[in-house]
């Protein structure tokens, strides 16, 4: 995956797990030129601040792809819950969104052959393939 693309996060059933995994996973590597030496915040003490005027940005594109009903309602009700507690909701629309997943095709087939030129032995290949 192409490092300095967003991509999806750690994915747990609890808020609270996903602090501990934000927690382990930026520690330094030397081997891993993407990574930041800024200083991880303490993801759990953050949980127990207040959300009074935090704000919020939360993208359209979750109601253009259409989730299931359910999700949709659990989303729906967990904006609710951040602005009855004093959250500031604003939702953006970031123009041409539909074409981002054929760029990002573009800069992860370019990131595999990059990481993976030594060992694909272009060589072998006839030239209208390469």
């Amino acid at each position: 995956m192409a490092g300095f693309l967003d991509h999806c996060g750690p994915l747990a059933r609890v808020v609270e797990d996903i602090a501990h995994m934000l927690q382990a996973i930026p520690v330094f590597d030397s081997k891993d030129i993407t990574l930041s030496r800024v200083p991880v915040p303490d993801y759990l003490k953050s949980l127990r601040e207040n959300v009074k005027e935090l704000v919020v940005v939360l993208h359209n594109y979750i109601r253009d792809i259409n989730p299931e009903p359910e999700v949709m309602e659990l989303v729906d009700k967990a904006i609710a819950d951040l602005e009855s507690l004093g959250a500031v909701i604003i939702e953006i629309v970031i123009p041409f969104m539909e074409h981002a997943s054929m760029a990002a095709s573009v800069i992860y087939a370019r990131e595999f052959y990059h990481v993976c030129k030594s060992d694909l032995h272009i060589e072998k290949f006839k030239t209208s393939i390469r």
